[in-house]
């Protein structure tokens, strides 16, 4: 499948934003189901990115490195468009009410396709800029790059123990120069604290895929609650609700007598046919 990027690969001032991904097979599904649960997001996203990304167009490069390069919102993004593939365009989203006298449960129908269907501003750019409001009302200037992989996992494996310092340490990293209005250099960890909001409001504008919530109303009491959308929490539920991989390989083989390795080269709407072949109507998980 061929999918664009919103913010590429840059290699001598030219971005490259055309990807080839391939459907997710039985073996991604085993490979994802073999990692260790307390793998970090990030770098589940990259090793299974890995996997799937077959080429970067106008690029010869090991793939293993580059989808570290990808930014966190075309990472996001093309996660989503796999959950797109095994899932179909709308899934639901549960959110619990926060009130201690409510609790209760309420699910927004969500389109997978809105996600990824967002276009990049024109002309795409390797870096951003800025102007905000800093300490005593200073105006500033700041030069900014997007959150990539390598980044996200580096605050991964921080957020595991200090969450807080993980936050800080994205902003800190994308800082590329932050000036004030004579043009002179200011010292980026003087003025993060301030700066920090206009920052996250510009990545969102940026990428609208960061802004992972959706806010909606409790169907009991009324109040506001936020609808979290992580593909790749959502790719893991799918793959594991009703039976995983390894159940269904067990089920094709007794029918088939095909090899392991033929089972798991199948995607999960193939082997679905042949699940639905040998056993009842309905009881195919």
């Amino acid at each position: 499948m061929e999918l664009q990027l919103m913010h590429g690969v840059w290699r001598t001032g030219r971005c490259h934003r055309d990807v080839h991904i391939r459907p997710l097979s039985g073996r991604d599904e085993a490979f994802l189901l073999e990692r260790p649960a307390t793998w970090p997001t990030a770098h589940r996203t990259s090793a299974l990115l890995q996997r799937l990304v077959e080429r970067v167009e106008g690029l010869d490069e090991p793939l293993a490195g580059m989808v570290r390069e990808f930014s966190i919102g075309d990472r996001e993004r093309l996660l989503t468009t796999v959950c797109r593939q095994l899932l179909g365009d709308r899934i639901d989203l549960v959110a619990r009410c926060g009130d201690a006298d409510c609790g209760d449960l309420t699910e927004i129908s969500l389109s997978l396709d809105d996600l990824i269907s967002a276009e990049p501003q024109d002309p795409v750019r390797e870096t951003h800029e800025l102007m905000c409001t800093g300490p005593r009302d200073q105006r500033l200037r700041v030069a900014f790059r997007l959150p990539d992989g390598a980044l996200e996992e580096q605050a991964g494996m921080l957020a595991m123990h200090h969450p807080a310092a993980a936050a800080n340490l994205i902003f800190e990293s994308i800082v590329v120069e932050i000036t004030d209005q004579t043009g002179d250099p200011v010292d980026p960890a003087s003025v993060l604290p301030s700066v920090r909001m206009a920052m996250e409001t510009a990545l969102q504008e940026l990428d609208p895929v960061l802004d992972r919530h959706t806010r909606i109303s409790c169907r009991a009491c009324g109040r506001s609650l936020v609808a979290e959308f992580d593909a790749m929490t959502v790719l893991m539920n799918a793959i594991t609700s009703g039976g995983d991989i390894f159940r269904q390989v067990d089920r094709i083989a007794r029918a088939y007598h095909w090899t392991e390795a033929d089972i798991l080269s199948l995607t999960a709407a193939r082997r679905q046919v042949y699940l639905r072949l040998v056993e009842p109507e309905g009881s195919v998980s």
